[in-house]
């Protein structure tokens, strides 16, 4: 009992420090499970081991909008923060960015929060959108699939080198601190 207690606390130094377990994640090299849509078909497409979006596509024609989605294997539970992080650049003056965390039920998609974000265009660097199912939030999207969607704003061009989604730590550090308790409690 008292190694498994030992356990628990390095997990929870662990999760303190920032680091938690990902629930899911894509690299980007390749469109596989992304679907995709733009103004004229080719607006989306992998480029140096990153998926770009690009309103104004390679050949010069006019893509004008961009669009990425996909569903993942993340089953929306009650009582849970998720983060989805996004690793991006802007190779267009930083134009705004929709991320969006959707839900899937019965085939059925629909947004649970979006937020425009404004990507830097000097280096990738992450970019996270939160929700919480805590104390009923969002309780219609419980049992849901998570999903993903990205949609840069008109005239846009961005690179996404990766996308995950975590449990936030804080929940992580709740429930490790009450499994040490009973723990404990049960020791006595």
């Amino acid at each position: 009992m008292k190694k498994l207690s030992v356990f628990l606390m390095l997990v929870l130094l662990m999760v303190s420090r920032g680091y938690s377990g990902v629930v899911w994640e894509n690299d980007c090299s390749s469109m596989d499970g992304w679907s995709s849509g733009s103004g004229n078909g080719i607006g989306v497409y992998l480029s140096g081991g990153t998926i770009q979006m690009n309103s104004w596509a390679n050949n010069g024609s006019n893509a004008g909008w961009t669009n990425l989605w996909r569903g993942t294997d993340v089953t929306i539970e009650a009582d849970t923060e998720y983060d989805l992080i996004v690793n991006m650049k802007s190779f267009a003056n930083e134009a705004p960015v929709t991320l969006k965390i959707q839900s899937i039920i019965d085939g059925t998609w629909a947004t649970i929060k979006e937020e425009s974000i404004n990507p830097l265009a000097d280096s990738f660097n992450d970019y996270t959108l939160s929700i919480s199912t805590v104390n009923d939030l969002n309780s219609e999207h419980i049992g849901g699939t998570l999903a993903i969607g990205i949609a840069p704003g008109w005239w846009n061009n961005l690179g996404i080198d990766h996308v995950s989604i975590v449990p936030e730590p804080a929940s992580l550090l709740i429930l490790g601190l009450g499994v040490i308790g009973q723990l404990r409690r049960r020791q006595r």
